[in-house]
C-alpha cells in the first residue's frame, strides 16, 4: 500500500464523520469476499487488507474513542447495491479468508445482529452496499459510510475538511431546489452540444461527507449535491429534458439524442457507438437520465 492513514488521522476520520457519541454501541467495517462466482482480483485484496488494518488500528484506541470495532465479513452480493445476505462473519484476527468459501458456518451470525451491535458502519467493498445499507437504516439506528471500489490512491480525499466540504455542497443543494432546469453545454473535439435537464417537482439531496445521525448511508470519500430530473410522470406535462449528450468511451465520444429525459438515439460513430446503440435497442430503460450531480472536494 503506498498510502496509508495514521491511527491519529484515522480515529480523527471517524470523529469528523460520525461525531460519535457516548452512548454508541460500536463501529462495523465491512468487507465483501469473492467466491466462486466473482473472482478475487489484486484491487479487491489491497482493499480487504486496507480494511482489517483500518479495524485493528481503530480496536486498539478502543479507550480513547469510547466504542468498540470490528471487521465484519460476508459473502458478496454479486452486483451493485443487492441486497446484502441473510448472514455475516465477524473475525476474531488471524489472515483473512481468501474467500467466502473458507467461511465457517457455525460462526455466522445474522446481518441484524450486526445493525443492533453497531451504530456506525464503514462498508469498504468490491460491490456497493449504498443502497441495502440506506434501507437497513430506515429500520435500525444505524449510520453508514459506503466506500465500494475504495483504493489506496483516494486516501488523500480523506483527509479533507469535511465540515467545509459539507457546507459547500449544501449551498449546491439550495442551487438545485431552487432550480427549474439546467442548461449544459459539453465542447468536445467533434463540436459542441448542448442539453437541457428539467428540474421541475424535484428536490435535491446533499452528500457532503458527513454523518451525524442514525437512519442514513452515503459515500466516502464525498462531496456531492445530486438531483433527479424530472421524468414526466404527472399527467400533460412530459419531461422538457432534451438534447445532445456526449460520453467519452476510451478514444471515443459517443453522442446520445435525448428526449422526454431518456436517450431515444445514439448518432452514428465508432465501435463504441454502435455498441451502446445496440445495448439501447435491447433495453430502453437503459437510457434514462437518472441524475445530475454537482461534486466538491476542497
Amino acid at each position: 500500500m503506498t498510502e496509508q492513514l495514521r491511527g491519529e488521522e484515522l480515529a480523527a476520520l471517524v470523529q469528523r464523520v460520525f461525531q460519535p457519541q457516548p452512548d454508541e454501541p460500536g463501529l462495523a467495517i465491512l468487507v465483501d469476499l469473492p467466491d466462486a462466482q466473482v473472482a478475487d482480483g489484486p484491487a479487491w485484496r489491497e482493499r480487504r487488507e486496507i480494511a482489517a488494518a483500518w479495524a485493528a488500528e481503530l480496536s486498539a484506541r478502543r479507550d480513547d474513542l469510547g466504542f468498540d470495532t470490528h471487521l465484519v465479513l460476508y459473502r458478496n452480493v454479486r452486483t451493485n447495491n443487492g441486497d446484502l445476505p441473510a448472514s455475516a462473519w465477524v473475525h476474531r484476527g488471524g489472515p483473512l479468508p481468501s474467500g467466502a468459501e473458507a467461511l465457517d458456518p457455525t460462526q455466522q451470525v445474522p446481518f441484524p445482529w450486526i445493525f443492533t451491535g453497531h451504530s456506525m458502519l464503514i462498508a469498504v467493498t468490491e460491490f456497493s452496499a449504498t443502497a441495502p445499507l440506506k434501507v437497513a437504516a430506515r429500520s435500525f439506528p444505524i449510520r453508514a459510510a459506503t466506500m465500494p471500489g475504495f483504493s489506496a490512491d483516494m486516501i488523500p480525499a480523506l483527509r479533507l475538511d469535511y465540515q467545509e466540504v459539507n457546507r459547500r455542497v449544501g449551498i449546491l443543494k439550495d442551487l438545485l431546489d431552487r432550480a427549474e432546469a439546467a442548461d449544459l453545454v459539453f465542447r468536445h473535439p467533434g463540436g459542441e452540444a448542448a442539453l437541457l435537464l428539467d428540474l421541475r417537482y424535484r428536490s435535491a439531496h446533499a452528500s457532503g461527507g458527513l454523518l451525524p445521525t442514525n437512519g442514513v448511508a452515503g459515500n466516502l470519500p464525498s462531496g456531492e449535491a445530486y438531483i433527479v430530473p424530472y421524468e414526466g410522470e404527472r399527467e400533460g406535462e412530459p419531461s422538457s429534458s432534451a438534447g445532445l449528450l456526449p460520453v467519452q468511451f476510451g478514444d471515443e465520444i459517443v453522442t446520445y439524442r435525448i428526449e422526454d429525459n431518456r436517450a431515444v438515439e445514439v448518432l452514428p460513430g465508432g465501435a463504441a457507438a454502435v455498441a451502446e446503440a445496440e445495448a439501447l435497442g435491447r433495453e430502453p430503460a437503459y437510457g434514462n437520465l437518472a441524475e445530475l450531480g454537482l461534486g466538491v472536494l476542497a
